[in-house]
């Protein structure tokens, strides 16, 4: 030992000194294998704060195409006029009174199964009296006119029910008011429906005119 110590005592300085680094470097690498060297505390991060905004952008739709533009207008539909019945004159009559064909059938009840009525058929003839005996005799030297439609109703026999009526006046209150007495003095027929008499009503067209002395 004694020795040793005296062999180290005569080595060089600069042996001394290189010795004294390596001895630094390999305390240096035990202390970082030995995690005896403290760390600097890593450095603190900043969190990164983003902000996100969201915009809603209206969403508009393109108008339609448009379309042909069509004209209106209001469709009138003329309505069809009444028919108006017009008696015309018998040119084979002198007297002026002429009897509508085709007396006026009463309606039927309804029924649940229709059946076809039988037609009413007259007896007889209708018979009235010259309307020259009822002209006013005044209206007749003045050259007055006209015609009438009277309505007589009569029962089974025949024989008037009612006054007679005037339908159509003759525009004078006393050529209508002759006619009525012309139709009150006739004489009706008798109605029958198969076999069965009835009441019937009788339209009667009853004129006023002068007629052409010979």
């Amino acid at each position: 030992m004694s020795h040793y110590l005296r062999e180290s005592a005569g080595l060089p300085r600069h042996s001394t000194a290189l010795g004294g680094i390596v001895g630094l470097h390999v305390l240096v690498v035990y202390l970082f294998a030995t995690g005896l060297v403290i760390k600097a505390p890593p450095k603190p991060t900043v969190p990164m704060v983003v902000t996100v905004t969201e915009t809603l952008i209206p969403h508009t739709e393109a108008p339609p195409p448009a379309g042909p533009i069509l004209d209106t207008f209001e469709v009138q539909i003329p309505q069809a006029p009444t028919p108006v019945l017009v008696l015309p004159e018998d040119p084979t009559r002198d007297d002026g009174i002429l009897v509508r064909e085709g007396p006026i059938e009463p309606p039927s009840p309804p029924a649940a199964t229709v059946t076809e009525a039988p037609a009413i058929h007259l007896v007889g003839q209708n018979r009235f009296p010259d309307s020259e005996d009822y002209y006013p005799s005044d209206l007749r030297r003045t050259g007055v006119e006209g015609a009438a439609v009277v309505q007589a109703c009569v029962d089974e026999q025949g024989a008037l029910r009612d006054n007679p009526v005037i339908e159509r006046s003759s525009g004078n209150p006393r050529l209508d008011a002759g006619a009525l007495n012309v139709a009150r003095a006739g004489r009706y027929a008798r109605s029958i429906q198969g076999a069965t008499p009835v009441p019937n009503c009788f339209h009667v067209r009853i004129g006023f005119r002068i007629r052409n002395q010979p």
